[in-house]
């Protein structure tokens, strides 16, 4: 997992059975556990999210909305671009499935701006976002930004997959690595 994640895990056991509170001080302890490892770790963006969830979903969308904000400040002060950018994303997810279209929107605008400038304007990263920011246009009514955003969503051509090689190659060429000999004794 990494930090917090246990935690996560212990906090729906609790949920599951009903200890409410318990559940809320577990999310406390994986959310302080996150931000005390700071944005580079690899969970980081994932544990605010699921914790904002947790909260936005137990009816306290302020608490989570919040969560959300910490996490972005918290990356964007550390200068972790794709950190603050995929929880942008998520914040801006969230206003949208919540009736709050204007404010995803504009969320949306601000990840593509950012994955423009860190990765350039084609980067496989883009085409889901675009997406996503087409909706949310939609939605609010601005039908031409949206038509405008699937066309470059469009374009975008997605990441390709890391070429394998040795047993892995093998594998995926055969479905078995027989005849595989490890150079290491068993």
């Amino acid at each position: 997992g990494g930090p917090g994640q246990p935690d996560i895990g212990s906090a729906y056991q609790a949920m599951a059975k009903g200890d409410y509170a318990q559940a809320d001080r577990l999310m406390d302890q994986a959310l302080a556990a996150a931000l005390k490892s700071g944005p580079y770790v690899p969970v980081f963006a994932t544990t605010v999210q699921q914790v904002a969830d947790y909260y936005a979903n137990s009816g306290l969308e302020l608490k989570g909305e919040s969560i959300y904000k910490n996490g972005i400040d918290t990356a964007r002060r550390d200068q972790a671009g794709d950190t603050v950018t995929q929880l942008s994303g998520a914040l801006a997810n969230y206003y949208t499935s919540h009736g709050r279209e204007v404010k995803g929107l504009a969320l949306f605008v601000q990840a593509i701006a950012d994955i423009e400038s860190h990765n350039g304007t084609d980067a496989p990263e883009l085409g889901p976002i675009l997406t996503q920011a087409a909706w949310a246009a939609e939605r609010v009514g601005n039908l031409s930004e949206a038509e405008a955003l699937l066309k470059r969503a469009a374009l975008i051509k997605p990441r390709q997959p890391k070429p394998v090689g040795g047993a892995s190659a093998l594998y995926v060429a055969t479905g078995a690595i027989s005849g595989f000999i490890s150079p290491q004794p068993f």
